[in-house]
């Protein structure tokens, strides 16, 4: 039994670096949720194996370090901190998107004791570090295809590769503890030709690091490695060869520096997008995370000690939303900053237990070894050598100034687990009362390890297979060929009690929002599919009263589907939760001009160009309010030519945005027109229908020798419009012969 209960905890444990290569496209959040629950699915099933393992032999029962007893705290601190935040499900959930909250924080300390108790020999340590390497050289190998252009890139920027995680960020910062792993083996191993391997890997992994683009994770190595070398070439032995080549490498790590800092004007800098980006890092270019933290902060002040629980930061950003966030994503679920993560999440509390565990893995690793030198005058009274106490100092100031501008994700998660776990298990020492603990065999093989078979599937089924099909189910709504089957998709996804009820609502209202203001649908059809879309959304607001998002959705939804009185009792409500949201407005004064209340429009759309005249969109859409109500004068002065100037921001909302096209053509403005399909012609000039519309302007206006010069040039521009093209031309030219 010990031997079967061994090879499946071991399995569960190295399988898990693997984990990050999966992608399930059959799955929504495919570059999410398979990772993640294949990840919490493996350490279930290998803990409930480590626990019948650590009942038979107290070998690999688990021992006492500070590190234990921190993240024992920080998991205690923040079930309570979500249990008496604003929306405990959530905390505790999380939902497909991020896939983390108290669960993942849990699995996280599982594997942690897992890793601790079972890799106790160097032997075992290697083999772990050289199989997350073989995992690590095949991510490395995607990215390679990435960087080459043969394989896609997911994200938006073409040029920041991001492997099998789906964002270069997670790439980044995973690139990082594989080098730290490359670089814990070389400075162990006394092979040449081992030394060279992982010598060769740590390149690899840094070349990987430099095309991710994510300039915190290369500043944070940049940082980390010259604290290393410095650490190294004061700590090490008077006259050892090491001090040299630490005294090298921090040299090494200067002239980069300044060699970048030097260079940085130079077209070869200028013209690469990695280079670029990483040498002009200004204070204004953090302008948007700053004010996110000042957003956290005011959220911080209202609940100090145990914060709001994980994963309702959106309600603090909505609460107290700044306007000058109108250029960033709407709705913000992080801070971008671990330790305002933590303080929002938990507050003061919960901050002081996440960094207890740092504090706890640097006295054993960095500063107990430095005081037992100070002490005896002896280098070598230490648990780790002074080469292991730099590359961990090293690694984790990176990390925590990667995590300065960011946040945690799975990949992260993991290999802070095992940096963790390695120290864990060189200092830790027995508690006598588990160690002496026994059960009697006959108890254990006939009543324990039933139960805990029956326990343990349990546990995995209820946690993990409902919410998996779920997200299957959502992949499948947006597959399903007929409307019956989308909608009995999304019926179904919601009946199956997964965690993530309000994103399968959302995408049920966003994916049926086309579908119900088609004019081709049957009427009963349509009151069939307000009512369904609408349940969900009622009920999803009853579990989650004070979230702004779902009202905002849901007014969206009754907007295409011609219901504009309830569709404007939504906003109003989504506007209570969030009184500064500029995008809240600019949708409210929408809906006023649709009901045909043209003053209400212009007070609302100026009140929300007002809280920020830089928000070009609020500006736009204030403009085409008061040219609906007549007030031209007004609209002009807003819309000067000479502000909407060819590749301004301003150029760019004004050639956007619907609502100044739709009330152009309302009021006839076509000098309006004009000046719009101009600007969207020469911003997309691959779009046929720019094309159309600029010569329909121009037919409009009575200018036919420019309508027929806009599709000419089209017709050469585009091959494929040429039919096309050639048959508008014909009806033009019979137009100017009647």
């Amino acid at each position: 039994m010990k031997d079967l209960l061994k090879w499946v905890v071991y399995s569960s444990i190295f399988a898990v670096p693997f984990v990050l290569l999966i992608v399930s496209e059959s799955l929504f959040f495919p570059y999410i949720t398979g990772k993640n629950f294949t990840f919490r699915i493996l350490v279930e099933i290998g803990f409930a194996a480590w626990l019948l393992l650590a009942l038979y032999d107290r070998v690999y029962r688990p021992r006492f370090s500070w590190i234990l007893a921190a993240i024992v705290g920080l998991v205690g601190v923040m079930f309570f901190a979500n249990l008496f935040g604003e929306h405990a499900p959530k905390s505790f959930w999380s939902n497909y998107e991020r896939m983390e909250g108290w669960v993942t924080l849990l699995h996280f300390f599982l594997y942690f004791l897992m890793l601790g108790t079972m890799l106790h020999t160097e032997k075992l340590w290697n083999r772990f570090w050289n199989v997350a390497l073989v995992a690590a050289g095949i991510m490395s190998f995607y990215a390679l295809g990435q960087i080459g252009g043969l394989v896609e890139i997911s994200q938006g920027s073409a040029w920041r590769v991001d492997g099998r995680l789906g964002n270069s960020s997670y790439l980044g910062v995973y690139m990082l503890f594989q080098m730290f792993i490359a670089a814990w083996l070389f400075i162990r191993t006394k092979s040449a030709g081992l030394r060279g391997l992982y010598g060769g890997l740590i390149l690899l992994f840094a070349f990987i690091l430099f095309h991710t683009g994510t300039r915190g994770t290369m500043l944070g190595l940049i940082g980390g490695s010259g604290l290393a070398f410095v650490y190294l070439a004061l700590m090490a032995e008077r006259g050892a060869a090491i001090k040299k080549w630490a005294l090298g490498g921090f040299l090494a790590v200067l002239v980069i520096v300044g060699g970048l800092f030097m260079l940085r004007g130079h077209a070869f800098i200028k013209e690469s997008p990695i280079f670029s980006r990483l040498t002009n890092i200004s204070l204004a270019e953090g302008s948007i995370r700053f004010t996110v933290w000042g957003v956290a902060l005011e959220g911080v002040k209202e609940h100090p000690i145990l914060g709001w629980g994980q994963e309702n930061f959106n309600y603090v950003f909505n609460k107290y939303y700044d306007p000058a966030l109108y250029a960033a994503e709407p709705w913000y679920d992080r801070t971008h900053n671990i330790f305002f993560d933590w303080l929002i999440t938990g507050g003061v509390v919960g901050l002081l237990a996440y960094l207890c565990i740092l504090l706890a893995a640097l006295y054993y690793s960095v500063f107990k070894p430095l005081w037992n030198r100070i002490r005896t005058g002896v280098s070598n009274v230490t648990t780790f050598k002074v080469e292991e106490q730099a590359l961990i100092l090293g690694l984790l100031a990176g990390y925590m100034f990667h995590n300065l501008f960011v946040f945690d994700n799975l990949a992260s998660w993991i290999f802070y687990a095992v940096v963790l776990a390695l120290i864990h298990q060189r200092v830790s020492r027995p508690v006598a009362f588990v160690e002496n603990y026994q059960i009697n065999n006959d108890i254990l093989e006939r009543i324990v390890v039933p139960a805990m078979v029956v326990i343990a599937s349990a546990a995995i089924y209820f946690v993990n297979v409902p919410s998996i099909r779920a997200a299957g189910d959502i992949i499948d709504a947006y597959r399903a060929q007929t409307l019956d089957g989308k909608i009995a998709k999304f019926e179904t996804a919601l009946s199956r009690g997964s965690f993530a009820d309000q994103e399968i609502s959302e995408q049920f209202a966003q994916a049926m929002g086309p579908v119900v203001s088609n004019p081709a649908l049957a009427a009963d059809k349509k009151l069939e599919l307000i009512g369904s879309v609408s349940a969900a959304l009622e009920k999803l607001k009853n579990e989650k009263p004070g979230d702004a998002r779902v009202y905002l959705v849901h007014s969206n939804f009754y907007r295409m589907a011609g219901e504009q009185s309830l569709a404007l009792a939504e906003l109003n409500r989504s506007l209570e939760l969030a009184p500064q949201k500029s995008d809240i407005l600019e949708e409210q004064g929408l809906m006023y001009v649709i009901i045909g209340d043209k003053v209400a429009a212009v007070e609302v759309l100026r009140h929300a160009y007002e809280l920020d005249k830089r928000n070009n969109i609020a500006r736009v859409r204030f403009a085409a309010a008061l040219l609906n109500n007549g007030q031209t004068e007004e609209a002009d002065a807003l819309l000067d030519p000479a502000e909407t100037i060819p590749g301004s921001d301003l150029w760019y909302a004004f050639a956007s945005d619907s609502m100044i096209i739709s009330i152009a053509h309302q009021e006839k403005r076509q000098d309006l027109l004009l000046r719009i399909m101009i600007a969207r012609k020469e911003i997309e000039p691959t779009r046929i229908d720019y094309r159309t519309n600029l010569a329909a302007v121009y037919y409009e206006m009575g200018e036919l020798d420019k309508a027929i010069a806009v599709l000419e040039e089209a017709i050469r521009d585009i091959p494929t419009f040429k039919s096309e093209g050639q048959t508008l031309i014909k009806k033009i030219k019979s137009e100017q012969q009647r």
